[in-house]
């Protein structure tokens, strides 16, 4: 060991290449760290997971999508779009008290977000609870103020957000309609 002392004192030069090769490992240990780390993290955007979602979506693979836009909404929980698409997969497999909690949410963040009140209406007629269905799609017709003369709005790309969850009215009144229609049969057998 004093061997290698009286070297290192004597010879400032090896000093010197052992503090270099030092500052060389620090530093390669550094770069191999941050590309682990990134090589590691999910580092894909809600976006991404989105549209692999509808993808599969148009292939008929709900539970597929439903994955995909589980990690869109764990990518940013507020995403609109991934919330009303994983709804209406869980309503395509018969899961409809997941898709009313996702339809629920985007209430929770828009109270006046007409599309998400269409989507609980439609799941309620599919149910068969057409008084609800009925409540649900007179929401959406007070939202956009609709009445028996009503025109619809066409969306202006200019000055309306990129995107809003909407209902067309022509399918509310559809609906809603064919939701009477359905009570008026019943009362009729009865």
């Amino acid at each position: 060991m004093q061997i290698i002392q009286y070297y290192w004192d004597k010879n400032p030069l090896i000093s010197k290449l052992c503090a270099i090769s030092a500052t060389k490992i620090m530093k390669l240990i550094t770069y191999l760290t941050i590309i682990f780390s990134l090589i590691s993290c999910d580092n894909k955007t809600n976006t991404y997971y989105y549209n692999l979602a509808c993808d599969e979506e148009a292939k008929g693979n709900f539970s597929s999508a439903i994955k995909y836009l589980d990690k869109a909404l764990d990518k940013n929980p507020r995403d609109v779009e991934a919330l009303v698409n994983r709804g209406y997969d869980y309503m395509e497999l018969k899961q409809y008290n997941l898709a009313r909690a996702d339809f629920q949410k985007i209430i929770d963040m828009d109270k006046n977000c007409p599309g998400a009140y269409y989507a609980l209406g439609y799941l309620n007629y599919e149910l068969e609870n057409f008084e609800t269905a009925i409540s649900y799609f007179d929401t959406v017709i007070k939202i956009k103020g609709g009445g028996p003369i009503f025109m619809e709005y066409e969306k202006n790309p200019y000055t309306d957000p990129p995107f809003s969850l909407d209902a067309s009215i022509k399918k509310v009144y559809l609906f809603r309609g064919l939701s009477e229609q359905k009570i008026n049969e019943k009362q009729s057998k009865q």
